[in-house]
């Protein structure tokens, strides 16, 4: 059996942190599982923004492939956990909850640990092209 932990204790933690070092955005990292305390169907989830705490959160646990019952891969699970960090990140400089509907980009939503490998290391030209007008507009 599986203990999911709740999204929200490590958002409140993020939080304080963020507001103890004066951090825009605060990036974690767990390895134990997670769910969603806002959305209560999503379970297992990759990772998780809480876009007005500006604070993300991303689980090695479904990311490595010991999770599956698999053979360890570093290279893979690195390769995952940049492809998540890029997405959660993602929703916080994009200012958006939004998924892109290319699902080569890192903005794809993966439903699967299989969506995840599909997806690249970067955004799509849509978002870049967000993420610039962003930039222009709020001299990010």
């Amino acid at each position: 059996m599986v203990r999911l932990h709740g999204t929200e204790k490590f958002y409140s933690l993020g939080k304080r942190v963020g507001q103890a070092v004066k951090a825009d955005i605060v990036l974690a990292f767990t390895e134990e599982p997670l769910y969603s305390s806002k959305f209560k169907k999503a379970e297992f989830l990759f990772g998780e923004a809480n876009r007005p705490l500006e604070t993300c959160i991303v689980s090695l646990a479904p990311i490595r492939e010991e999770f599956y019952g698999r053979t360890r891969d570093d290279s893979l699970l690195l390769q995952r956990l940049l492809k998540e960090t890029l997405h959660e990140l993602g929703h916080q400089l994009l200012r958006t909850m939004n998924h892109c509907e290319n699902p080569t980009c890192a903005m794809a939503y993966a439903p699967d640990v299989a969506a995840v490998d599909k997806k690249q290391v970067n955004f799509c030209p849509a978002c870049r092209e967000k993420l610039t007008q962003l930039h222009a507009t709020f001299n990010l």
